[in-house]
């Protein structure tokens, strides 16, 4: 069955990686995120599936994010955090994200809320 997603942008540190039709996730909306924290959506992928995203920022700071649906990095110094989406195996052959880099900015005060969607063949 496939669904119609749209992606609005909820503020502006919430930043869509890839609009396209996916079957829908029942978490796949992100959330407002407080102060030094990163919250990371991952949707699009079937349910076996894990999606994969590199994250860099101040100080050397690198972190593996392996997840489907909500993933919180908490603790985070202020500054910029890039976001490198990589492609992954499904049972249905290989997701993509067509955005696949982002650059979002955490402070103490405001987070960041990013929602990676990726495309999984036969649901484009």
């Amino acid at each position: 069955m496939r669904i119609p997603v749209s992606v609005a942008v909820l503020s502006a540190a919430t930043v869509a990686l890839s609009m396209a039709p996916v079957t829908a996730a029942p978490n796949a909306v992100p959330m407002k995120s407080p102060g030094r924290t990163l919250t990371i959506t991952v949707a699009g992928l079937p349910t076996s599936a894990v999606g994969k995203v590199v994250v860099t920022g101040p100080g050397s700071y690198r972190t593996v994010v392996r997840a489907n649906g909500q993933k919180r990095l908490t603790g985070l110094r202020s500054g910029k955090y890039t976001l490198k989406a990589k492609a992954v195996s499904t049972s249905f052959g290989k997701a993509k994200v067509k955005k696949q880099t982002r650059t979002v900015r955490v402070t103490a005060k405001k987070g960041a809320t990013v929602l990676v969607l990726y495309v999984t063949p036969g649901t484009s």
